[in-house]
């Protein structure tokens, strides 16, 4: 086990491993389409895309991390007998991309998240998780605020991790991944003026970022501002996301919520009904028909 070990001093047992690296190309287009597959949660499209492209180029440690990835990802939706096998695989691979590239930030940042979140029976370490992300600041200042501003979140330290994005903002007032925290972060300190400009300026920089549709359409949720502007923004989400949309349930269900508030208790009930229709086992959209139809 890693623990209790500094990565730096590991990895340079394996130096040999760095000098191969170089002769792992992967083209961006294929590691663009794993990275999407990722963010539309098509874990095993992904895994087998994975699997073909390692047989060819088993020294890329940019493979490596995304299969790291994948295996992390997946563990929560393989059955209990396999959870702690892609567990395993998850952290062999991020591991494996370190050993190859050991200043992939990124593979520290998945590799810190595991040991974070990790059971002791998988070898779960705060401290060591700690260090990954320490480790990451001599490379890159901007992303290690991002992740010690994403820990601090996880925590519950709001105010922290607002000051904190914000301190890697001034570094990088271009940064679509810092804009994106800052924004949810404001939303969850109710700073709904603040959190609604800056997602703005996320999407103005990303335009393809369809999720930005979803946090602007739970700002309207939470604030109960103008909740026809928020089903606005959800129906903007549903429209362009498309059946590749993960959040479509949650979509609807909050449209419904949103139409509840309006007292328009027939609009409510299709948006539960549909949010339904994506996901029947969606216990909150259940519920919340369940309670309108009682008032009906």
């Amino acid at each position: 086990m890693l623990i209790g070990i500094t990565v730096s001093a590991i990895f340079c047992a394996f130096t040999v491993f760095t000098a191969v690296k170089s002769s792992a190309q992967v083209d961006d287009a294929s590691l663009q389409e794993i990275r999407d597959l990722l963010d539309r949660s098509e874990l095993e499209t992904a895994e087998s895309m994975l699997e073909n492209l390692l047989q060819d180029n088993a020294d890329s440690a940019e493979l490596l991390l995304l299969q790291g990835m994948v295996f992390l990802q997946r563990v929560d939706e393989v059955s209990l007998i396999r959870k702690l096998g892609y567990s395993r695989r998850g952290r062999q691979a991020l591991e494996q991309a370190l050993l190859l590239d050991p200043n992939l930030v990124e593979a520290k940042k998945e590799l810190s998240d595991y040991y974070y979140y990790a059971p002791a029976i998988a070898g779960g370490d705060q401290a060591f998780a700690a260090q990954l992300i320490a480790e990451i600041e001599p490379l890159d200042e901007v992303y290690y605020l991002l992740a010690r501003g994403g820990r601090e979140m996880e925590s519950g330290k709001l105010s922290a991790a607002r000051e904190t994005f914000l301190e890697a903002l001034r570094l990088d007032p271009m940064s679509f991944d810092v804009l994106v925290e800052l924004g949810v972060t404001h939303r969850r300190l109710q700073e709904y003026t603040e959190s609604r400009a800056v997602l703005s300026r996320a999407m103005v920089i990303q335009p393809d970022f369809v999720l930005g549709y979803f946090h602007l359409g739970l700002i309207g949720v939470a604030s109960r501002e103008a909740p026809l502007q928020a089903i606005e923004q959800f129906r903007k989400y549903i429209e362009l996301g498309g059946l590749q949309a993960p959040l479509r349930d949650q979509a609807w269900y909050r449209i419904g919520m949103l139409y509840e508030m309006a007292n328009d208790k027939e609009s409510a009930r299709f948006s539960y009904n549909s949010s339904l229709q994506v996901n029947p086992e969606f216990e909150p959209a259940q519920s919340a028909l369940r309670e309108l139809e009682r008032g009906l």
